[in-house]
């Protein structure tokens, strides 16, 4: 009986372009992890695999069950959240330089009614 996991963990090593021993040292499997498949993956080596490839469906791998590659990887879902994050600080950002503007000339505005108001009553007395 062919081992089906096996089978589907050469087939997305193989959608990575890369060799078994780059996917091993990448995941921080042992060498000839993949080989040495027999029955199933431990939750372990499943954990790592996730880890560093998300985007592989780790229940089409263990099950078969859906397609080899997520809708949506995890990665992506961080890497929009961190996007999101950084658009919200430029918005900040930007909306303290008007408050700062709009504080300025409202100073100098100030100043210059005060002035104004200075040159009235030095103007009074004499």
């Amino acid at each position: 009986m062919e081992n089906l996991v096996k089978h589907r963990l050469v087939s997305y090593i193989k959608h990575l372009l890369i060799g078994q021993t780059k996917f091993e040292e990448s995941a921080g499997l042992g060498r000839g992890f993949v080989s040495n498949i027999r029955g199933g993956i431990s939750t372990t080596s499943l954990r790592k695999i996730s880890e560093r490839y998300p985007e592989l469906n780790t229940d089409w791998l263990v099950t078969g069950n859906g397609e080899m590659l997520r809708v949506s990887a995890p990665i992506e879902e961080e890497e929009e959240e961190h996007h999101q994050t950084t658009v919200d600080w430029k918005i900040l950002f930007f909306n303290q330089q008007i408050i700062t503007k709009n504080l300025s000339i409202t100073i100098k505005r100030l100043q210059i009614e005060l002035e104004k108001e200075r040159s009235r009553k030095c103007c009074a007395r004499q």
